[in-house]
């Protein structure tokens, strides 16, 4: 629902004498069974700041069309403490080629899990580039122990990001004034949840409300808000809430054609195999034909599954299979009789 929201643009707010920056921790790397390799040197709480680079060879055409976009990340963190109650930008230049999407992110993290997220992919750098420069800002709310950053690099490629720090912004005070359609934005975001949200039960909006006026301070347009809508539904702590900038919900109400289709083979001994994507889209002629096929392939397969299927939906990694709802119904169809 939260997709229906306005459009915007940037926070103009004066600055201040910023704190002394916390110390970063080590710098967190892809694993040596990755498959994604990355290097960074330098510090992103230093004037110059950081280099990072992050980088996957492009893989071979794998049978498993249903497989999930893969993603790696370099990363590093700060306390959080002594940044609370400001807003953080993360800046920086990404050089890229053949990226599948390349992006600096940030995320505000409590000790209890995380409180807001931006990993910067509705605004990814892709293919090949030159220098660009990212920005990513996020209030630090008082409930914040860490705040972890990074470079994002999704499916194959490689991304170089120099010049990357965070710096301090202005602190984040309740009296800053709102622009009337950035706080309209935000009161629709509170009564969407307040009516609509499964588990609205955990948001204790005696505290929340506050915190959400705090972090709007200074917002002239509705993207100003985006951060507090974000730590909205992270509190919901629900694990599927989300907030759907515009330009993804323009292509989410058109799409549904660049869904790939569920995997279907025979595994031999009446037993099949399924993959089941995420499916992501709202239009209806695109949803029919990824059902119908999906049919089809079943069909297709039902004789050599006597004994049952396994349905794997680890590529499913949001759960989004409502389209995928009536494809499933053909399993009800499927006769097991002279499985040992």
């Amino acid at each position: 629902m939260l997709r229906r929201l306005a459009s915007a643009a940037f926070i103009v707010i004066a600055s201040v004498q910023s704190p002394p920056l916390p110390s970063q921790s080590v710098w967190t790397l892809p694993t040596p069974n990755s498959t994604y390799t990355g290097t960074a040197a330098g510090r992103i709480t230093d004037a110059a700041g950081a280099n990072i680079t992050l980088s996957k060879a492009a893989a071979a055409e794998s049978s498993n069309s249903a497989a999930p976009t893969p993603s790696d990340v370099v990363a590093t963190a700060v306390p959080a403490q002594a940044l609370r109650g400001r807003r953080i930008t993360l800046r920086g230049e990404l050089q890229t080629h053949g990226a599948g999407g390349a992006s600096l992110w940030m995320r505000v993290d409590a000790t209890d899990g995380t409180l807001i997220l931006d990993n910067g992919q509705d605004r990814a750098v892709k293919g090949d580039s030159e220098w660009t420069p990212f920005t990513v800002n996020l209030p630090v709310v008082s409930q914040a122990n860490s705040i972890v950053v990074g470079v994002l690099l999704q499916g194959a490629g490689s991304v170089t990001a120099r010049a990357v720090r965070i710096e301090a912004d202005t602190r984040l005070l309740t009296d800053m004034p709102v622009a009337s359609d950035a706080q309209k934005v935000l009161d629709a975001a509170i009564d969407i949840v307040k009516k609509s949200a499964w588990m609205r039960g955990n948001i204790d909006w005696a505290v929340m409300q506050p915190d959400l006026r705090l972090m709007a301070g200074g917002a002239t347009t509705s993207s100003d808000i985006y951060p507090a809508i974000r730590f909205l539904l992270s509190s919901l702590k629900d694990r599927h809430s989300f907030l759907m900038p515009p330009a993804a919900a323009t292509a989410f109400r058109s799409g549904g054609a660049g869904n790939p289709p569920i995997d279907v083979k025979a595994l031999g001994e009446g037993v099949a195999y399924v993959n089941v994507p995420a499916y992501s889209g709202a239009n209806q002629t695109a949803a029919k034909a990824f059902a119908t096929k999906a049919h089809e392939q079943l069909s297709a397969t039902t004789g050599q599954a006597a004994c049952g299927w396994i349905v794997d939906l680890r590529g499913n990694v949001a759960a989004t299979c409502g389209r995928c709802s009536p494809a499933s119904n053909r399993f009800s169809a499927m006769n097991r009789s002279g499985c040992t």
